[in-house]
C-alpha cells in the first residue's frame, strides 16, 4: 500500500469517527478541523487537484441529496441537524466530501470493478448507517426500508462515482479521450 493510500485510509476513517462521535455528543469542531486538514492535504499534494476539487462538489452534492431524502421520508433522524430542518446536516456532506477524495487514492483499485464496487457498496452503506446508529448519531425509524434503500442506491451511486473519477483522471486532447 503506498503512502497517499495508507494516508487517505486514515484520513477518511478519522473522519467517519469524527463526524459521528461529534454529531451524538455536539462536538462539531473535530469533524470540521480534521475535514480541512484532509482536503488541505490534497490540495497541497498537487495530484488530480481539479479532479478532487469536481468529485467533492459532486459527491456532496449526491450525498445532500441522498440523506435528505432519507430524511423527509421519515427513515431516520440526524443528530445535531444543522443548518437546515428537512436537510441533511453539514457533517454528514463533509463524510461525502471526504469520500470524493477517496475516489482517486483508497477507491481508485475499484474504478476498472463496480460490480464489485457496487456489491461492496450495497454492503458497507447499511453497515456505516447502523453503526452510525448505534453511536447515537442518527435514529433510524424504518430500518429495512432504509437499509434496502441504502443497498440498492449505493450500489448505484458509488460505482458512478468510481466511473465519474475514472473519466475525470483521463487525459483530454480537443475534447476526446485518449
Amino acid at each position: 500500500m503506498s503512502k497517499s493510500v495508507f494516508v487517505n485510509v486514515v484520513f477518511l476513517q478519522v473522519l467517519w469517527f469524527a463526524a459521528i462521535l461529534g454529531a451524538a455528543n455536539d462536538l462539531m469542531l473535530p469533524v470540521v478541523t480534521w475535514f480541512l486538514g484532509f482536503f488541505c492535504w490534497y490540495l497541497v499534494s498537487g495530484e488530480h487537484r481539479k479532479q478532487n476539487i469536481a468529485l467533492v462538489i459532486v459527491a456532496t452534492l449526491v450525498g445532500l441529496t441522498l440523506d435528505s431524502l432519507w430524511l423527509q421520508f421519515g427513515w431516520l433522524e440526524f443528530s445535531n441537524a444543522l443548518p437546515f430542518a428537512g436537510l441533511a446536516p453539514w457533517w454528514i456532506c463533509m463524510l461525502w466530501a471526504g469520500l470524493g477524495l477517496t475516489l482517486n487514492y483508497s477507491l481508485r483499485w475499484l474504478q476498472t470493478r463496480l460490480v464489485l464496487a457496487a456489491v461492496c457498496s450495497a454492503i458497507s452503506a447499511p453497515l456505516s448507517y447502523f453503526a452510525a446508529s448505534r453511536f447515537g448519531a442518527v435514529e433510524i425509524a424504518y430500518p429495512i426500508s432504509l437499509y434496502a434503500a441504502l443497498a440498492i442506491s449505493w450500489a448505484v451511486i458509488i460505482p458512478a462515482l468510481l466511473a465519474l473519477a475514472r473519466s475525470l483522471s483521463r487525459p483530454q486532447i480537443i475534447g476526446q479521450t485518449l
